[in-house]
């Protein structure tokens, strides 16, 4: 009896794929994709203010100086494992993915740099915020 079925299942799983495969497909491209970086960052205990002061007192300001993006939304998170939700709009869609240093990313690290004082300051805060985050992940969506 079992093996009638496993017969039965299989006839069927053939048909089935016989008649996807006689199906004409066409390639379909998206019609102006949105894409998003969405970061999602799990601070260290006690560490979320000093954070948050690094990122209001230097990396907006970074940002506004440098005329580049900031996040199109950053949550705070209050359940789960991470602290923060931050959503990066990509301007060049998934494009921008193949860049090692953009042009953007110059821009305000030029603009950190004097916003700091010097390239050492700025990578000693660069530093001070890593030091902050216990773990982090990052993922690529797109905009229904």
């Amino acid at each position: 009896m079992k093996s009638i079925k496993i017969i039965g299942l299989g006839i069927c799983l053939l048909f089935g794929a016989q008649n996807l495969l006689s199906q004409e497909m066409t390639s379909k491209k998206y019609d102006n994709p949105q894409w998003y970086n969405v970061v999602l960052v799990d601070y260290k205990p006690g560490t979320y203010d000093k954070a948050q002061s690094i990122i209001q007192d230097y990396f907006i300001k970074a940002s506004e100086k440098a005329g580049t993006p900031q996040p199109v939304m950053a949550l705070e998170l209050n359940s789960g494992s991470y602290d923060s939700m931050l959503l990066w709009h990509m301007k060049e869609g998934i494009e921008g993915m193949n860049w090692d240093i953009s042009p953007d990313d110059i821009k305000w690290r030029t603009a950190l740099n004097e916003i700091a004082g010097s390239a050492e300051k700025a990578s000693e805060i660069l530093k001070d915020y890593q030091s902050c985050i216990a773990s982090s992940s990052n993922t690529i969506a797109r905009l229904r």
